[in-house]
């Protein structure tokens, strides 16, 4: 099902022997567009500690019912290693001793970043849209600035050319155009890609 990453924030993460917090944010590969680990801040019990939580651990279907269930015990978050997420993953891992992964990103650092078309800026980057069964980001939800209303469109992930975190801006490769011209996205979520998108044009069709 596909789902607006801002709604799955706060959803309660449920181990097969209780709750252990709630979703905060996700880190993607900003080259396969996979979620790779879910950022969880866990309750009382555990002091809001913040764990990362790979996606591999979610059972399929769960972010469907109101809590998202993982295949993990409370006493393996709990012996699991803290993680400071006001760096990025390759950060804290070289910290660690480790390579790091340079192309690891966090969704939440990154809305709000320019949107440059082949001519141009023309907005910025809203939402991103998951399949939360493949634990991808299928869509951008790019806001337009020219549009005061707050026209937003969706962008299919194909046609982004390139991520720079150091200028804060998402490339595609198509023109002002075409985002200009496509149909306005404002259904709620979550939807179905089957009869919500035009495959052929990748934006949000009634």
């Amino acid at each position: 099902m596909q789902r607006n990453s801002n709604s799955l924030i706060g959803y309660p993460i449920e181990a097969t022997d209780g709750e252990i917090g709630k979703v905060a944010d996700f880190y993607f590969d900003d080259q396969s567009r996979a979620i790779v680990y879910l950022i969880v801040k866990t309750g009382n019990w555990l002091s809001g500690r913040k764990v990362l939580l790979s996606t591999y651990a979610v059972i399929k279907g769960a972010a469907r019912s109101g809590t998202i269930p993982v295949n993990i015990t409370r006493e393996q978050i709990r012996t699991s290693p803290d993680i400071d997420t006001d760096k990025p993953v390759y950060r804290q891992q070289e910290d660690k001793g480790g390579e790091g992964d340079l192309h690891l990103r966090c969704t939440q650092a990154i809305l709000g970043y320019h949107i440059e078309t082949t001519d141009g800026e023309l907005g910025h980057l809203r939402d991103f849209i998951i399949d939360d069964e493949t634990w991808r980001i299928e869509y951008l939800v790019v806001g337009l600035h020219h549009w005061p209303e707050g026209k937003k469109v969706l962008v299919a992930c194909e046609h982004i050319k390139d991520i720079q975190c150091n200028t804060s801006r998402i490339f595609l490769n198509m023109t002002s155009f075409v985002l200009e011209n496509s149909m306005a996205y404002y259904k709620p979520e979550p939807f179905s890609p089957e009869v919500d998108i035009d495959v052929d044009h990748n934006f949000y069709v009634e």
